[in-house]
């Protein structure tokens, strides 16, 4: 079978809610390991702001940190539920993300 690295969300932003995507849809793509990529939050609503491709809801610094934060527990979860190991790289660590993604690989 061939790799696949899955760019995914573990809550998404309903624009009133936070909405958990459950462990069994993570549990049926058969995923090997999950890498949780973190990035300071003031970054995080630049980079928002600056998207014009996609409607967001307008979310403030305190906000996405209180976000991110949630999608942790909820990665977290997942790698407890599926007994894998949750590999957290800071955002913009090619190096780091690429290492993990070769180890997850060789397992």
């Amino acid at each position: 079978m061939q790799p696949i690295i899955f760019d995914g969300h573990c809550v998404v932003d309903d624009g009133k809610q936070l909405v958990e995507i459950p462990v069994e849809v993570i549990a049926a793509l058969s995923v090997s390991g999950l890498i949780f990529v973190q990035r300071e939050p003031t970054a995080i609503v630049e980079r928002r702001l600056k998207d014009i491709t996609r409607t967001r809801p307008v979310r403030s610094v305190e906000e996405i940190e209180l976000h991110q934060n949630q999608a942790m527990l909820v990665c977290e979860g997942y790698a407890k539920h599926l007994r894998l190991d949750l590999h957290v790289v800071p955002a913009g660590d090619e190096g780091s993300f690429a290492s993990v993604v070769a180890s997850i690989l060789e397992d």
